[in-house]
Parts: C-alpha cells; sequence; structure tokens
C-alpha cells in the first residue's frame, strides 16, 4: 500500500489517508503512467513538468476497522469526506506528497465522489488532484532595485525563521518519513534522521516508538 500525505499549504495540518492505494494514476499531456507498489522498483520518473493530474480510488475505513494492521493510522471517514469537500470547495492549495515515487507536489483537489457502505462505516472513494500551477502578477508601483545590468529586480524581505529544534520527540503515529516533513520541511529527508539514530531506531527504520528522542540533522 502506498502512503498518501495531504497538507494545506497555508498553516495547515498533514492528513495521512488510514489506507494508500495501491496504484495512483498520474495524467500528463499526451500519456498515462502509474505507479504500482508491486513495481515500485522499477517505476520511472518522468519530468515534473509534465505532470497534470493524480487520481486514485480508495477506501476510509470506518470505526469497526479500526484496530485492523492494514490501517496505517485511523482517523473518522466523515471527518476526512468533509475535509474534501472543504479543499475543493473553496480551492485550496494543497501539498501531495507520496513517498517512494516522484510525487511531491503543489495541487488542487478538483473532483472526488464518495459511497457509503457496508456495516464496518466505510467510505469508498475516487478523488482526483490537479498540479497548482504558479501565476505571479506584478504592478509597475512594485518596489525594484536595479542590478548589475540596470534591469530592474523586485524584491520581497526575506521570511524571519524561528530557530530550528535539535530533537525530536516520537509521538503516536509518527513515522520517520512524516517527522522529516514535519520538521525539515521534506519527508524524503527521513533517511538522514535515520542514519543519526541508528543506535536508538534499530535495524528496521518503519519500526518507531513513542517517547523515543531523535537526534535532527540541520536544515
Amino acid at each position: 500500500m502506498l502512503e498518501i500525505y495531504i497538507q494545506e499549504v497555508e498553516g495547515g495540518d498533514t492528513l495521512q489517508l488510514p489506507m494508500g492505494p495501491d496504484r495512483i494514476q498520474v495524467s500528463a499531456a499526451t500519456s498515462f503512467l502509474s505507479y504500482d507498489i508491486m513495481n515500485v522498483g522499477e517505476h520511472k520518473i518522468p519530468r515534473g513538468e509534465e505532470l497534470t493530474d493524480f487520481k486514485w480510488s480508495g477506501i476510509l475505513p470506518g470505526e469497526g476497522r479500526k484496530e485492523a494492521p492494514y490501517v496505517q493510522v485511523w482517523k473518522d471517514p466523515a471527518a476526512i469526506q468533509e475535509k474534501f469537500s472543504v479543499w475543493r470547495n473553496q480551492g485550496k492549495k494543497l501539498k501531495l506528497t507520496v513517498p517512494g515515487t516522484p510525487i511531491n507536489h503543489a495541487v488542487f483537489l478538483a473532483s472526488y465522489q464518495c459511497d457509503y457502505s457496508g456495516g464496518m462505516g466505510d467510505i469508498e472513494y475516487t478523488i482526483e488532484f490537479c498540479v497548482a500551477k504558479e501565476v505571479i502578477v506584478g504592478t509597475e508601483d512594485d518596489a525594484t532595485e536595479q542590478d548589475s545590468s540596470g534591469a530592474g529586480v523586485k524584491t520581497t524581505a526575506p521570511a524571519t525563521q524561528p530557530p530550528a529544534a535539535t530533537t525530536y520527540t516520537v509521538k503516536s503515529g509518527d513515522s520517520l518519513w512524516k517527522i522529516a516533513q514535519n520538521t525539515l520541511g521534506d519527508g524524503n529527508r527521513w533517511r538522514e534522521i535515520y542514519e543519526l539514530n541508528k543506535d536508538t531506531v534499530g535495524s528496521n527504520p518503519n519500526l518507531i516508538y513513542p517517547g523515543q528522542v531523535y537526534n535532527l540533522p540541520a536544515k
């Protein structure tokens, strides 16, 4: 099963889907590419600018499956469905990340469909995201400065960042990817955390426990 993380770009928490699909369809301008968990070692990495849409079908497991071993992090399916609705209706800019694939993009939720099924409280769904293209519009009144060639260069004040933490205490539901995403801003840096804390984590990076304290690499 693929892990899927969706984060609101402006100050939102990261949502990890309880059960990821086995397959994600990536639609490009002239072709369709799929990342299949059974063939993850053979996937090809396309050029990022060609990716336009991401689509998959899956299940939001109900409370009856809460303790099932295949449920990664259980969340109320009705609350997730409501979040989908807000993201679509308000045009929220999101970040879609799928560890183990090249999918790490700013997106908008284009559409989703839900079906309520069975006595377990499951919601079956199909969802589609489209890549968010950045459009910057300036005015003649924007402040500029001259570069060495005399051309105007638009400037912005650098954002003030709080000092980064040097350690992290593991919480329930954490994974090394999620810790790297939340503390370093890039889930793909989980291997750096693992290498720094091998003595604590052990030989299996997928088995971490609440209360463990990890050293963090520099940003």
